[in-house]
């Protein structure tokens, strides 16, 4: 077991000290290294000043070691991209971005689906007082729809089947919605709707209309997505090693 030092100030030199574990800087002419830490590999070069002192002179860190580093803040990365890679899906229509995203399963076949329309960059201007969707799960057209929440504007509530042109007194698959009123360019807004899927899957399509008769019209289908991945504690502990050797990568000289 062998201790490596980096480069200690000028005028000093470093001396190990084995039975505890430690490396300090001594006031002696030549150049050593300090700030101690246990070597990966293999020893590949030894202090520039040899001391008369019992005590031999410090080692320079190995290049394995600093593999290690940089692989394992490599890895981490990787890991992170991965894991962050699995996002919603998304339509975006003359600047408005509109998003579908699973969220928790409520039971009894009712499950979570948010969607998020960010006008900040609308192309148009206009006003969004309705706008219709419908859900699907493996082709089957869902049952049931109901907005349990909303952010960033109020008023809103599902009328009912139909499409924004017969709303509330329409057929499915589409619900209506309407009771609020967005303009646009504005915000980003969400929806939750709680939406009970035929079969008891969880929808994986939908579909939605709004705007219709202005420049801003959409009607079209969007794949709904997995939510946000959150990076797991192994990646976590990858990415906490790998920075935690990153001040080890640089040798500092006097």
């Amino acid at each position: 077991m062998v201790l490596f030092c980096a480069t200690c100030p000028k005028g000093q030199v470093g001396l190990p000290v084995p039975k505890i574990n430690y490396c300090v800087c001594s006031h002696i002419q030549g150049r050593g290294y300090r700030s101690p830490s246990r070597d990966f590999g293999i020893v590949i070069a030894l202090c520039t000043q040899r001391l008369s002192s019992p005590i031999h002179g410090c080692y320079r860190r190995s290049k394995n070691m600093k593999k290690v580093l940089i692989y394992t803040a490599l890895l981490a990365i990787a890991c992170f991209g991965i894991t962050g890679a699995a996002n919603a899906d998304s339509l975006t229509k003359d600047g408005i971005v509109y998003t579908f995203t699973s969220g928790e399963a409520d039971g009894g076949g009712v499950f979570d689906v948010v969607l998020t329309i960010d006008t900040t960059n609308a192309g148009d201007a206009g006003t969004l007082s309705v706008f219709a969707v419908q859900f699907f799960s493996s082709g089957n057209t869902a049952t049931n729809v109901v907005l349990e929440s909303q952010t960033n504007t109020s008023g809103w509530t599902v009328v009912g089947p139909g499409n924004v042109n017969q709303c509330g007194t329409g057929n499915l698959p589409f619900w209506c919605v309407s009771g609020g009123s967005i303009s646009v360019p504005g915000g980003v807004y969400t929806f939750t709707f709680d939406v009970t899927a035929a079969g008891g899957v969880a929808p994986d399509l939908a579909d939605i209309q709004a705007f219709q008769g202005t420049p801003l019209s959409i009607s079209n289908n969007i794949g709904i997505g997995p939510p946000p991945s959150v990076p797991e504690p192994a990646s976590l502990t990858l990415l906490g090693l790998g920075l935690a050797g990153v001040p080890f990568l640089r040798r500092r000289r006097s």
